[in-house]
């Protein structure tokens, strides 16, 4: 029997295939450089993130489980989020940050709007 994710139903709800997150998204549309070792590999937009992963637009394709840094600009420097791709689509790839709600995201997401910052069954604090 197949099922498709989108019919199955969480606790009486209907659950869409992708609400498997850890934590609150927050929108976001911020340029970054996407490099590994320090050279630039492409350039995109974070679209929205959250204290577990990120949906970064680009043109460039990456394979999957490429390990990739998402370098921004801040206005103490520069800020450098080292991720995985775990998700591929046109016009983008999603991400799972390999240090999942370090300081400087926590920062950066409560900065966005983030109200409530969560990973599974820990919360980072309310905004």
């Amino acid at each position: 029997m197949n099922i498709a994710m989108n019919d199955v139903n969480v606790n009486g709800t209907q659950r869409p295939f992708m609400e498997h997150r850890w934590g609150q998204r927050v929108p976001l549309d911020l340029p970054v450089r996407l490099e590994l070792a320090g050279e630039l590999l492409a350039h995109g937009r974070i679209q929205d993130a959250s204290i577990s992963g990120a949906y970064v637009t680009t043109d460039t394709r990456f394979p999957a489980l490429a390990a990739i840094e998402v370098v921004l600009r801040t206005p103490t420097g520069r800020t450098a989020l080292p991720a995985c791709v775990v998700r591929r689509a046109d016009g983008g790839v999603g991400l799972e940050w390999r240090d999942m709600a370090c300081p400087s995201l926590v920062a950066l997401l409560r900065e966005a709007g983030g109200t409530e910052l969560w990973c599974k069954d820990r919360t980072f604090g309310r905004a």
